[in-house]
């Protein structure tokens, strides 16, 4: 009896792994339905009983592929954007170059993309603007709170599951610390004098992918004696701009953040 025309292309049974194929079947299903999905919803979709989707989301967190929320829900992680988008050829850092380069002209000032890193900032990109004061704090790769600086604080207010660490969730429920971030989310950006080095003052705003998932901050930073009211208002324009742009070229159609 002849064999199917097609069946020299399908893999041997034995050498497959079901599980790996049940936690591919997950994480496609995180990219699809998009946010936040419970245990009980990716179980069902699944086909899964609760304890087995629970260890497969158990080892995708562990994997560093999914995380879990503050309100005790599942969602992806930076890494599969940043494996995504690698994939179609172009990284968050290749298609935020140019801008935050532009940013830094246009400032005179240190201009910074961020990225959220297991609870904390992590610097992506780093271009250093004309202006002859600089500042030299943060560098590429290293990372700094989420509820300190202009563009953590920028992720954090408008992607408050990002502060995955108990200490932070405890500190926005201090009135300071929340008319910051309510602030931050009115405005639709950040402006913080005298933060992480007391004489500098940096402004952050929000990067959103095409789901409306803050996946980066965009500040510039210098010393306090250049941000006058003038140039302030300038600066946070001009971040407001990079960091709608960058918004852009991931896909985000919503609103420009601040005018809503």
């Amino acid at each position: 009896m002849s064999q199917p025309a097609d069946s020299k292309t399908l893999p041997d049974s034995k050498s497959l792994v079901n599980s790996i194929l049940r936690a591919c079947k997950i994480l496609e299903m995180f990219a699809a339905e998009g946010g936040e999905l419970s245990l009980s919803r990716i179980a069902e979709a699944n086909s899964l009983s609760r304890p087995t989707a629970h260890r497969l989301l158990s080892t995708l967190i562990m994997a560093g592929w999914v995380r879990k929320t503050t309100t005790g829900q599942y969602s992806l992680t930076m890494r599969m954007f940043t494996i995504g988008s690698r994939a179609a050829g172009a990284s968050l850092r290749d298609i935020a170059h140019q801008t935050v380069s532009w940013l830094a002209r246009s400032t005179g000032d240190t201009a910074y993309l961020h990225v959220p890193n297991e609870g904390e900032a992590t610097c992506l990109i780093r271009i250093d603007g004309p202006h002859p004061v600089r500042v030299h704090h943060v560098n590429v790769g290293d990372s700094i709170p989420l509820l300190s600086g202009a563009a953590p604080l920028a992720m954090a207010a408008f992607q408050p599951d990002l502060l995955t660490k108990r200490a932070d969730q405890i500190a926005t429920r201090s009135k300071p610390v929340a008319q910051r971030l309510a602030a931050a989310r009115e405005d639709g950006f950040v402006v913080s004098p005298d933060n992480l080095i007391v004489g500098v003052t940096a402004i952050g705003a929000p990067v959103f992918d095409r789901d409306g998932i803050v996946v980066g901050g965009v500040a510039v930073t210098g010393i306090n004696a250049r941000y006058d009211e003038e140039h302030t208002k300038t600066a946070a324009s001009l971040v407001r701009q990079a960091a709608g742009e960058i918004s852009g070229l991931l896909g985000y159609s919503g609103p420009a953040i601040g005018d809503t």
